[in-house]
């Protein structure tokens, strides 16, 4: 009788696999893999969005219901009744939501705009020159550590309550964030890259159209996304503080009056309007403007290199 049959612990070196094992040639990554859910990659992300908003409303309606004051905590229910009715009726101000939310937006566009512009310019200056970079970067510093509530009382009192104080706010308190991400991004352009392109000839113009520009493509969205959430909140306070006639201003109302529902349903209402741009506007323009990268590297991951 050979080694391999009288001995039970060794394995056959072929014929099969062990009871309950693995089937032959499946390796444990290619198993995983073909247990992966069928779901694309767009349908498994919404999915597990909608699971994570039904959790954080099963959270909240659980609550509501263990406080048992509604004054305090009302329930899903009742703030989305609250919010339809702030957009389909009139306030006891003479008017509705829609009112509000295109007054804000408006400053926030305008805002996020100038400090959009202004800081793809600066950040990129300081990238490329080292000059620019000395110049900039402690005004950039000093920037990011002045709160937003001190731009708002000094522009309250440098150019009163009027359009330009919202506008001068989100401007200048995003503008070093959105300096940082493309400062960064374009000192991680591949110099060695731009050097070989040089050496063929390439122009300075084909050089940016086929080196920076791709290469800052997910900084300049990053850079939207977080400016945009940022100059979001940041308008509101300086509608909070005295602006008229915007969201913040309503939702100061509402406070003032200790209305609970209509607190919680405006703070709802700021965060529907952010997902509903994310998905509705910036996530397809970042799809639209990265579709020409391959499969899976446009969101950052990498493709499998073979295999199952």
């Amino acid at each position: 009788m050979s080694s391999a049959s009288s001995n039970p612990s060794v394995a056959p070196a072929s014929g099969g696999a062990a009871p309950g094992g693995p089937a032959p040639g499946l390796t444990p990554a290619a198993l995983v893999r073909r247990l992966r859910p069928s779901l694309p990659k767009s349908g498994r992300s919404t999915l597990l969005a909608t699971i994570a908003v039904g959790g954080l409303i099963l959270g909240w309606w659980v609550l509501a219901l263990v406080i048992d004051n509604p004054q305090m905590m009302p329930t899903p229910q009742k703030i989305a009744a609250t919010i339809w009715e702030n957009f389909t009726t009139t306030d006891p101000l003479g008017k509705t939501g829609w009112s509000y939310l295109l007054v804000t937006l408006q400053r926030i566009v305008i805002g996020f705009g100038l400090a959009m512009a202004l800081g793809c310019v600066i950040g990129i200056l300081m990238g490329i020159s080292a000059n620019a970079e000395g110049l900039f970067k402690p005004i950039v510093t000093t920037g990011l550590a002045i709160p937003a509530v001190a731009w708002v009382v000094l522009a309250i009192m440098w150019f009163g309550v009027t359009e330009w104080s919202g506008i001068f706010v989100v401007t200048i308190d995003i503008l070093p964030y959105i300096v940082v991400s493309m400062w960064e991004g374009t000192k991680a352009v591949d110099r060695d890259l731009v050097s070989m392109s040089n050496v063929f000839g390439a122009s300075r113009r084909q050089v940016w159209r086929r080196i920076y520009i791709p290469h800052l493509g997910p900084y300049i969205f990053s850079s939207i996304r977080y400016g945009f959430a940022l100059a979001w909140k940041i308008v509101l306070i300086v509608e909070v503080f005295g602006l008229p006639n915007g969201v913040g201003s309503i939702f100061e109302y509402w406070y003032a009056q200790f209305n609970m529902t209509q607190v919680f349903a405006w703070t709802a209402t700021f965060a529907i309007v952010i997902i509903v741009i994310e998905n509705a506007i910036i996530g397809p323009a970042r799809k639209y403007a990265f579709r020409w990268m391959p499969t899976g590297l446009s969101s950052g991951t990498r493709r499998p290199k073979g295999g199952v």
